[in-house]
């Protein structure tokens, strides 16, 4: 074959490839069942179900990303390990909700009621979390790298072992929150209201701690190495044994400043 002959071959190869490629994107798209019933494992990709009623449904391992859910009512849902990466639930009712293990990466929360939902070990990095209502919620072990919590109510609420590097935590309230073993490296905790707080094992170095208030917290062995406390209040915090911003260990006896 000479190789004009190899080349028009050629060309018919990577057209083929191309339409076999559209065909399957096609297919694909195809199998999202946006008419099907809610029930467990279904799948609703890209589907607009915005403002439905869907309290108490089963939806465990549904696929439901970028799945526009704005407004709808998923009170008590049970939603354990679901894929909700990039889906819009904006002011959605999700209370007691059982979101254990769900895929929120990217997904937009802004105003959406959490209050009583499990999320425990949800995966929420780049999640929009910014004015839901989260009271009474279970946070442990969650996933939130670079997570947008600015101005959260996270009082009482259980964040033990919590990731959220570099999360954006500006003017949260996180008085008597359990953040026992969290890692904060790198978060912007500025303005801050940690009162009370449980912060034993914390990993805050790096973070941006201006004007935090850490009145009563329990900085135990905490981490704060290269931290910035500009006008920090450490007012009766127990920083026993903690790692200072210069990295200094503080004395078991330290309240209320690192001696």
């Amino acid at each position: 074959m000479d190789l004009n002959g190899q080349a028009a071959l050629g060309g018919r190869h990577a057209i083929a490839y191309v339409v076999a490629f559209a065909l399957c994107v096609i297919a694909g798209n195809s199998f999202a069942g946006c008419d099907d019933p809610a029930s467990r494992g279904v799948n609703w990709i890209g589907c607009d179900k915005s403002g439905l009623d869907l309290q108490g449904v089963d939806l465990r391992r549904a696929v439901l990303s970028n799945v526009n859910l704005a407004g709808a009512n998923l009170a008590g849902a049970k939603l354990r390990g679901a894929d909700l990466g990039s889906a819009v639930l904006a002011g959605a009712n999700l209370s007691a909700a059982n979101l254990v293990d769900v895929y929120l990466i990217a997904a937009d929360l802004q105003n959406a009621d959490l209050r009583n939902a499990n999320l425990e070990g949800a995966r929420l990095s780049r999640a929009n979390l910014r004015g839901v209502t989260i009271e009474g919620a279970v946070l442990s072990g969650i996933q939130a790298y670079n997570v947008d919590l600015s101005g959260v109510d996270l009082s009482h609420v259980d964040l033990q072992n919590a990731k959220l590097e570099q999360a954006d935590l500006r003017n949260s309230d996180l008085s008597s929150t359990n953040l026992s073993e969290a890692d904060l490296s790198g978060a912007n905790l500025e303005g801050a209201i940690l009162r009370d707080a449980v912060l034993f094992k914390v990993r805050l170095d790096r973070s941006v701690l201006i004007d935090a208030d850490f009145t009563g917290a329990d900085l135990t062995r905490a981490n704060l190495s290269g931290a910035d406390i500009m006008d920090a209040l450490f007012t009766s915090a127990k920083l026993d044994n903690a790692a200072w911003t210069d990295r200094r260990r503080c004395r078991s006896t330290s309240v209320g400043e690192c001696q």
